[in-house]
């Protein structure tokens, strides 16, 4: 485990899963691929915290609550 600060927000992050979301955001940033993350698993098992601590490292902390679609409605008209 490791300890990020993305923005103002400090977690801890596996290390392994670090590396990996450092080459995913290096990939992208340098337009060489893109990238689709699905996270499953039981109600509660803490999926959407997950989810939200990986969007924070990979956008360095400027992850806001408008940038989260609750449906596929929202996620079409942000296309």
């Amino acid at each position: 485990m490791v300890i990020v600060t993305p923005g103002d927000k400090e977690f801890y992050i596996d290390g392994y899963m670090k590396e990996n979301l450092d080459h995913v955001k290096d990939a992208v940033l340098n337009k060489i691929n893109m990238y689709c993350q699905l996270i499953d698993g039981r109600t509660g098992g803490g999926k959407s915290t997950l989810a939200v601590q990986m969007a924070s490292y990979l956008t360095d902390g400027k992850l806001s609550v408008d940038d989260v679609c609750f449906n596929t409605e929202q996620f079409l008209t942000r296309l």
